[in-house]
């Protein structure tokens, strides 16, 4: 290696039945990341990733992300300024992003007027509001919880832009996947019973927000002429 030192404190392990080369400490260590002689990411024992603060969560002003084998995932921030601990880019440029103050957190769409045009304040909410259909359900994973809100495909009807996906769709085998024999992009991809695998609908409530909003503005409008 040159213009610099090569620190090794790991080893080529035997993975077992699984064919694959695993590099990494044989005891119960950490395998630090160097760069100009400091530590600048950590796998840890535990098998968390650290990048920033190697030592525990970057809680409490300690700048850095942390990846825990259960699922969480820790962001910090050494200040308490506003700051973004995620962006969100594509071909466009920036479309979104979290940030964070000293007290709450935001999560920041792009909506900046000069992205708009054909832009139109004279439409009529109260109509289309009436077809929208809230209601009280359980998901079935968690039986014992009811909830307010929608059924993706029917909000979908009234304001298409606040749900993803379609009624009743499935996986299909797309593209650049590595197809099974038999099987061609476009078919529907099974589970180890045959059976289909459903792609679920997702709702965006908060796109719902513009359409109460001018519901309001309406109702507002028609209450002051009935008083006057």
């Amino acid at each position: 290696h040159s213009g610099g030192n090569v620190y090794a404190k790991m080893a080529v392990i035997d993975p077992g039945t699984n064919n694959d080369t695993a590099i990494g400490s044989v005891t119960n260590n950490s395998v630090d990341f160097v760069t100009n002689n400091t530590a600048r990411m950590r796998l840890a024992a535990g098998g968390g990733l650290n990048v920033g603060y190697l030592t525990g969560l970057p809680v409490t002003g300690n700048a850095g992300v942390s990846l825990q084998p259960a699922g969480n995932v820790h962001c910090g921030l050494a200040g308490t300024g506003a700051a973004d601990v995620m962006r969100f880019d594509n071909a466009n440029g920036r479309i979104g992003r979290i940030q964070c103050d000293g007290s709450a957190t935001a999560y920041i769409t792009s909506s900046d007027y000069r992205l708009k045009e054909n832009v139109v304040y004279d439409w009529d909410a109260t109509t289309r509001l009436k077809q929208l259909k809230p209601a009280r359900f359980n998901f079935i994973a968690d039986a014992d919880k009811t909830v307010d809100g929608f059924l993706a495909h029917e909000a979908q009807a009234v304001v298409p832009e606040s749900v993803t996906g379609t009624k009743d769709e499935v996986e299909v085998w797309k593209d650049g996947e590595e197809l099974p024999d038999g099987v061609s992009v476009g078919d529907n991809k099974l589970d180890t019973d045959g059976n289909t695998i459903p792609e679920m609908q997702g709702i965006d409530q908060a796109k719902l927000v513009p359409l109460l909003v001018k519901t309001i503005q309406e109702l507002e409008a028609r209450i002051t002429a009935l008083e006057g």
